[in-house]
């Protein structure tokens, strides 16, 4: 068999058929080489993918309102709940560790934008331990986009019982 005819074994680097599944030497199974065949076959189902999401996207007239009411005044229970996470997980000796949980909190709308948001937090503390932390987070909205966190005042914060912000002197 000529060299092109031919691979070698990945494992004992025998010279076995360029086509070869299964090594006949040692009997490993042998890798398949990344083709042209797979790239065309990846790029034609990005392209389905894109067609499919991209028309779902045109027919939903309300989907661009939701993309744009970032900037407006518009907030709600969910997008209150993320800022405080953000404010939560600053207060933390771990932020990294911080597991928030998807859906246990709670939010009382003191007024258009103000928001007190309650829950809590597992994290690491300073000892490596993880702990749960129950926190109540006192926000106010004053405008622009809501996912900015310069946009949102933190009135105050009380982790465990005990005020973290305001400090209390």
């Amino acid at each position: 068999m000529s060299k092109e005819e031919t691979k070698k074994c990945g494992k004992c680097l025998a010279e076995i058929p360029q086509k070869a599944k299964k090594c006949s030497h040692c009997g490993s199974k042998q890798k398949e080489k990344f083709g042209l065949k797979h790239l065309f076959l990846i790029i034609i189902i990005v392209v389905i993918f894109s067609a499919i999401f991209s028309s779902i996207g045109d027919d939903n007239s309300g989907s661009s309102n939701i993309a744009n009411n970032s900037s407006n005044s518009q907030v709600d229970d969910s997008k209150a709940f993320i800022i405080a996470q953000n404010y939560v997980k600053s207060a933390l000796k771990s932020p990294s560790t911080a597991d928030f949980p998807a859906f246990d909190y709670t939010t009382q709308k003191i007024s258009e934008d103000e928001f007190k948001v309650s829950s809590y937090v597992d994290a690491q503390n300073s000892f490596g331990a993880e702990i749960r932390t129950t926190w109540e987070a006192t926000l106010l909205y004053v405008g622009g986009d809501w996912a900015d966190q310069r946009n949102w005042v933190l009135e105050e914060l009380i982790m465990d019982g005990k005020s973290v912000y305001p400090i209390a002197e």
